[in-house]
């Protein structure tokens, strides 16, 4: 099995090559949203991050192509932040999206007026970050990107960022890496497990 970095790099690459003939498939929201916590889980991350990437369901599935990013952003390799905190600025060095927004948003909804992630590489993520926030917390929001890798988020008298359109279905190279990941997360089959009323007893795997 190839590891993560080697994975999402190839994956990526023929995702984008593939733009617009994938595969795809009718999904609800719930559905795509309950993929997307529990291949959060089977990546290893918090129960909380798994919530937040889970609510940013409908908003990804405006566009086949954030979708894909998503994806790259799960697999990417998870540096620990290192966050500074000045006057009202929140800065993150290292910051990657499954870990720094959830942060980012949870320090701009408690006080904090602007937040600087530096090191980010999916920045296409952060429209829809910030349009599911919105749409939360009933409050507005812009960012701007200062260059390559830097993206400053912050408060908004009027609403800035654009309508997300209704939700696509969902390309099948997507739901398969998701479901990579999410299958971490599964209890094995056994009579231990059975006692312990996993599963229904009617397949392999509970």
């Amino acid at each position: 099995m190839k590891n993560n970095t080697e994975y999402i790099t190839d994956w990526m690459k023929t995702f984008l090559d593939e733009q617009g003939t994938w595969p795809v498939k009718a999904c609800s929201v719930n559905e795509v949203s309950a993929l997307i916590s529990k291949a959060c889980l089977g990546r290893g991350l918090p129960n909380g991050h798994a919530f937040e990437m889970a609510s940013l369901a409908s908003a990804l599935m405006s566009d086949q192509v954030l979708m894909g990013f998503f994806v790259g952003a799960l697999y990417e390799t998870l540096d620990e932040p290192i966050i500074s905190l000045d006057n009202k600025t929140l800065t993150i060095d290292h910051a990657r999206f499954i870990l720094s927004g959830p942060m980012a948003i949870d320090a701009l909804v408690s006080g904090v007026e602007t937040v600087v992630l530096r090191d980010m590489a999916w920045k296409r993520l952060i429209t829809p970050l910030l349009i599911n926030a919105e749409n939360t917390y009933k409050c507005f929001f812009s960012f701007e990107t200062i260059d390559n890798s830097v993206v400053i988020l912050n408060h908004s008298d009027t609403k800035v960022l654009p309508d997300l359109g209704e939700p696509k279905l969902v390309p099948e190279p997507v739901i398969e890496a998701l479901d990579l990941l999410a299958k971490k997360t599964y209890v094995p089959s056994s009579e231990v497990s059975r006692r312990f009323g996993a599963g229904a007893g009617l397949i392999d795997t509970d």
